[in-house]
């Protein structure tokens, strides 16, 4: 079985990816609720209850349709850095999930 060298896995993966073994990362719904479901309440609260007037109600339609889509990739790159983190081993360096994770992270 390959072990590799974690000074060859710093230099050629990125500095300090050797000693990336755990990551503290909450979890969506430890900030907002039901954040799924945000556009879809929106829209029924505009059918079924009150709108705001104007060009306001297009400001909190965009405000909420931005803060859904953050959360979705904050936790499509939370579970990505969880399945690198599950399948890195001395003999496994994970370095495609790795660049996986750090591409949603930088999105």
């Amino acid at each position: 079985m390959i072990t590799w060298n974690p000074d060859l896995l710093n230099r050629y993966i990125a500095p300090g990816f050797a000693q990336f073994t755990e990551a503290a990362i909450s979890e969506v719904a430890s900030v907002g609720e039901r954040t799924e479901h945000w556009i879809a309440n929106h829209f029924l609260n505009n059918v079924f209850r009150a709108e705001f007037p104007g060009k306001h109600r297009q400001f909190a339609f965009n405000i909420i349709y931005r803060a859904q889509a953050c959360f979705e990739h904050y936790e499509h790159a939370r579970s990505l850095t969880v399945a690198f983190l599950a399948i890195k081993a001395s003999s496994n360096p994970g370095s495609g999930a790795y660049y996986r994770a750090l591409r949603a992270w930088e999105s």
